[in-house]
């Protein structure tokens, strides 16, 4: 990467890190510049809502010709698939990234920077990441409000399962440390500044996560008594 371009990049990364997001933190590797983690929180109000998302960055020697390479590393150990855009391999699939054709206007160009593929990123944790599945449009029909609903309430549980109690259980040493989510033990360059972060945030969002779980509580004791599971 030329000295133009790494000026460039380092004038983006304080911007971000100057920013005032609540919703996105992002970090770099003091020994190697083109190496950047990101931590993005769902929104309020989908099945992403106060979630941990996380995403490593690595920066190609032509940037900002070619555009960042981006792998989401919440995947619950390769297992877990977060929406049609982001699986469990890692791979982000988006055409500004490059990693899916998309529609003409819609690729990368050299006036884009790392804030507007994190952005774009970012608008993948949306309200009904179903539609996100190219081919899916909105029909308004019965049968696929219920499949909206039902991809919605999966992703939910996961949200909180996957990207909140387990990275926090890890980082508190109530659970075992393992693989290649697991916490600070890791020795990662980036994940000791992560943790605390994600620990700060738990606490600032805490009301908001048992709201959710008595909310979806309440929605599965509603499915199982419709079905007649219970009286």
């Amino acid at each position: 990467m030329g000295d133009q371009c790494t000026l460039r990049l380092m004038r983006e990364l304080r911007l971000l890190q100057n920013g005032d997001s609540l919703a996105m933190t992002v970090h770099y590797n003091e020994r190697d510049i083109c190496d950047i983690w990101a931590l993005m929180i769902g929104s309020p109000g989908t099945p992403y809502a106060y979630g941990f998302y996380q995403f490593a960055i690595k920066i190609p020697p032509e940037y900002p010709a070619k555009p960042p390479k981006v792998a989401i590393k919440t995947t619950n150990r390769g297992q877990t698939r977060f929406g049609p855009n982001l699986y469990s391999c890692g791979k982000v699939c988006l055409s500004i990234l490059g990693t899916w054709q998309g529609k003409s206007g819609e690729q990368w160009s050299p006036a884009q920077g790392l804030e507007s593929a994190l952005l774009s990123i970012q608008s993948l944790l949306s309200i009904d990441p179903y539609y996100n599945e190219p081919g899916f449009e909105k029909s308004n029909s019965r049968s696929e409000e219920k499949e909206v609903q039902d991809y919605n309430s999966k992703i939910c549980h996961e949200n909180l399962r996957l990207t909140v109690i387990e990275p926090l259980e890890k980082i508190l040493h109530l659970t075992e440390q393992f693989g290649p989510e697991a916490s600070s033990s890791s020795g990662s360059w980036h994940q000791g500044v992560v943790d605390d972060y994600m620990k700060q945030r738990f606490l600032w969002y805490l009301e908001q996560y048992k709201q959710t779980i008595e909310e979806q509580s309440q929605d599965i004791s509603i499915k199982k008594r419709d079905k007649g599971d219970f009286p």
